[in-house]
């Protein structure tokens, strides 16, 4: 019996309906801080494509951080703290990055994007702490024989979220009068508020105890994964598809907003497309 299994019924219910909740707000969060909107805000502030390509790069060089949140997993007796701190610490971070330019308007746009880079960096080697914590977790809470169909119950709820997110944000840029350096902080205050709260719902999330092996090397469970002949070509298609997803990421909002000149509420409702197909596909992949 896995220590899922070992959770009652209703404390499982309750703590499965609070993570779905949760995942729900963490959409409204993304959607908050990093719809095609904080494209045209860095523009607005002086962002250079160079600045695009450093805000681009920011979040996949501290995903290096995921290995030493692996490792912090095997030597703390309980996740929960841990990543509640990680995870709240990181996202109020990013309300800085919305006011700044209201809060020093004389800064000249290499300063205001060179602390907004500085801000992006330790906001994101926070949040990249924290997915082993979690999904580790997860693994413990959630039992094998529903994991898959949990899953994809979930990401369904989560996908239409986005979506709908992402509606309401492009319907809130066509209609509304506010320029993009007020409506920016507006929308990222709503959704950091939204992602703190998502965060917080996990207080009453049941955790499991961590079974760890403190004993065992860091670098032998860190290479554990190339060790296993199926999960390796797992990984093996996941770096290239992300090495090639990632090579043009940074700057496709900028491309479809200043070369394309799409319009911006326009560029939001396009973005939404991929959220519908996703919630779609999610209860057949788990």
């Amino acid at each position: 019996m896995t220590m899922g299994e070992a959770t009652t019924g209703r404390e499982l219910r309750r703590s499965l309906t609070l993570i779905t909740l949760s995942g729900c707000l963490c959409m409204i969060f993304v959607t908050g801080v990093s719809s095609p909107l904080q494209t045209e805000f860095f523009r607005e502030i002086g962002a250079r494509e160079i600045h695009f390509g450093l805000l681009g790069a920011v979040p996949l060089v501290m995903m290096f951080m995921n290995f030493a949140g692996a490792a912090l997993v095997n030597r703390v007796k309980r996740r929960k703290p841990w990543f509640i701190a990680m995870v709240v610490g990181s996202r109020l971070l990013l309300l800085p990055v919305a006011f700044l330019p209201w809060w020093f308007p004389g800064w000249g746009p290499g300063l205001l994007v060179g602390v907004i880079v500085v801000l992006f960096s330790v906001s994101n080697l926070l949040a990249q702490l924290s997915p082993p914590l979690w999904y580790s977790w997860m693994a413990d809470l959630i039992p094998t024989r529903m994991l898959n169909r949990y899953w994809g119950q979930r990401q369904f709820f989560l996908q239409f979220t986005w979506v709908l997110g992402l509606l309401v944000t492009g319907l809130f840029i066509w209609r509304s009068p506010l320029p993009v350096l007020r409506a920016y902080p507006l929308l990222a205050t709503i959704g950091v508020t939204a992602g703190v709260v998502d965060i917080l719902l996990f207080i009453w999330v049941e955790e499991p105890a961590n079974r760890m092996l403190p004993e065992l090397p860091v670098l032998t469970m860190l290479l554990a994964p190339w060790r296993h002949e199926q999960y390796r070509s797992y990984l093996r298609f996941v770096c290239i598809w992300t090495f090639c997803l990632m090579l043009t990421a940074s700057f496709i909002l900028l491309y479809v907003l200043k070369v394309l000149a799409v319009p911006l509420w326009q560029t939001t409702l396009i973005w939404c497309l991929g959220g519908i197909a996703n919630a779609f596909a999610a209860r057949v992949w788990g």
